[in-house]
């Protein structure tokens, strides 16, 4: 759990042991409420987050569960008003704000939107070995099949490394979900 000044939590990143493919993958989207306790001690709630980035690794089989935020907050200095002013891109909370103080609030709606767009790329990433094609190439897209739900769909390759070994041929692929 990342926290940032003002007690706002920042970010949050759950890695769960998944060997017996019991738990279900949240969707990009999906809501995460979350509380952090010790032993016997009461639960502290610590933020309600957005799952951002779901990525499965193995074996032994893991989950890892992102959450970020769902707006952006920017802040600008108004010269007429004396006064600084905050324009958001996006809707509901958790809300980003960043830093830096723009000087006009067409920067700083630029400045929101531009982080919202990045920090909305790659929500859902994929890691794949495979059998070699070399008619899989970077992007295109896949069709994956018969994992799970959450990994079964259309994904955008973003890379592959295409590999002749004495092991074989194989194609190591990196992907993400593409933007409804």
């Amino acid at each position: 759990m990342h926290d940032e000044a003002g007690g706002k939590p920042d970010a949050v990143e759950i890695r769960l042991d998944d060997r017996d493919g019991a738990i279900e993958l949240p969707f990009p989207g999906a809501p995460l409420v979350v509380f952090m306790g010790y032993k016997e001690r009461i639960l502290f709630p610590m933020g309600a987050f957005t799952a951002d980035e779901v990525s499965m690794k193995g074996p032994p089989a893991s989950l890892t569960i992102r959450g970020k935020y769902k707006s952006v907050n920017a802040i600008w200095h108004d010269n007429a008003t004396g006064k600084k002013e905050e324009v958001t891109a996006g809707e509901d909370s958790p809300v980003f704000s960043i830093r830096h103080t723009h000087t006009t609030k067409e920067e700083a709606e630029n400045a929101a939107k531009a982080k919202l767009d990045e920090m909305a790329r790659g929500t859902a990433t994929l890691s794949l070995t495979m059998a070699g094609d070399p008619g899989i190439a970077a992007e295109g897209q896949a069709l994956l099949l018969g994992f799970r739900i959450g990994v079964d769909g259309v994904w955008s390759i973003k890379s592959v490394k295409h590999t002749l070994s004495n092991s074989g041929f194989k194609a190591e692929i990196e992907g993400e979900k593409p933007k409804d």
